[in-house]
């Protein structure tokens, strides 16, 4: 068994283009699977196609899809079947943006940008909802073939509220399930299905992440021995005895775990997916989190209508869905995810994506 740190990447996407946004897709959804590998110039695109035709579509949440509307180019159209189409989409979207409401399954951020030269709609969104809502454009986009004139992809400015933004994240499987609970984010998270860590690929070995109390004990890449040692035997990592008995209840625990998952995959022919019942939560995985800037830092109002009353002042006020920063650097937030929030939280001030937390 091996023990790795907890840690964080964050993405850099680049502009707004078909091939950003399909290795962007591409990326996130061979996480799960842990074959990023595979992953070369040209497998992007055959790649998605092969997703949409199995119905994965939810990796496409992962390819962030920024259009621009020129309304007066919009309005000098004569329209055909397929500017009926995107005519449609973009009503709806602007009627979603306007309302502050989902469209679908799915938000839609934008603004207007009113000037002497021409009055500009910009929606942020991602390649499932165009997927969804409007098919014809979502193969324009990624098949980068000559769309109308109205209508262009724009990349935004790295401090836009709006603009979504990627994040891995490395942490144990209870951590990573709480992230996902970020509903407004899109997750792809490392399959335990599908990945067996019996196999070669995988080292044939289970990886741990180093929870807070076994820091002292046990550092980034360890392989903790059992070894004969004082007439007994005993835990070792990097050439030091492990005297802590708390510790070494943790590691006996995690060794039988490794154990039986090895010998109900080799020796019983066990899939993967049903060995993973013996897996402690404390077994590494990988998560990918996209979600929008104001998401990640600030959170948003709730709705009107779940406004709740304020006992002690007598009235009513409207409360304040808190951002992923908000929630998981809070001090009654678990340590481990604090422990990644925090300086990821810092990393966001240092690009100057986050002024200050609401």
């Amino acid at each position: 068994m091996k023990f790795v740190k907890a840690k964080y990447e964050i993405w850099d996407t680049g502009e707004c283009s078909a091939k950003t946004i399909l290795a962007s897709i591409e990326r996130a959804a061979k996480v799960c699977y842990k074959s990023e590998n595979n992953i070369t110039d040209s497998t992007a695109e055959p790649f998605v196609k092969s997703l949409i035709k199995r119905g994965h579509t939810s990796c496409l949440e992962h390819g962030s899809v920024y259009l621009k509307v020129d309304i007066p180019a919009l309005l000098r159209i004569n329209c055909d079947d397929k500017d009926d189409k995107y005519l449609e989409f973009i009503n709806k979207c602007q009627n979603a943006m306007d309302a502050d409401e989902s469209f679908g399954d799915h938000r839609i951020d934008g603004k207007y940008i009113f000037s002497s030269d021409g009055d500009i709609m910009y929606f942020y969104t991602n390649a499932r909802f165009v997927y969804e809502k409007c098919p014809e454009l979502f193969w324009d986009i990624i098949l980068d073939r000559k769309m109308p004139e109205y209508i262009s992809l724009f990349t935004p400015e790295m401090g836009d509220p709006y603009r979504r933004q990627t994040v891995l994240f490395t942490a144990d499987q209870r951590i990573t399930e709480e992230f996902i609970r970020h509903r407004v984010a899109s997750p792809n998270k490392e399959s335990t299905r599908y990945c067996c860590y019996s196999s070669p690929k995988h080292g044939s070995e289970l990886t741990f992440i180093i929870p807070p109390r076994l820091k002292d004990y046990i550092w980034d890449g360890d392989r903790p021995e059992y070894v004969f040692y004082a007439n007994t035997l005993k835990w070792k990592a990097h050439d030091k005895m492990i005297e802590a008995p708390d510790v070494e209840m943790i590691l006996h625990t995690y060794a039988i775990a490794e154990n039986a998952y090895s010998s109900l995959t080799t020796n019983h022919a066990w899939r993967a997916e049903e060995a993973r019942i013996v897996l402690p939560l404390g077994t590494k995985a990988d998560l990918v989190l996209t979600n929008s800037i104001i998401d990640w830092c600030y959170g948003r109002p709730e709705p009107v209508d779940e406004y709740v009353a304020n006992v002690d002042a007598g009235e009513v006020v409207g409360k304040r869905i808190k951002g992923f920063f908000g929630l998981r650097t809070d001090s009654a937030a678990h340590p481990q995810a604090r422990e990644l929030a925090i300086p990821l939280m810092n990393d966001f001030k240092d690009r100057g994506w986050l002024k200050e937390i609401e």
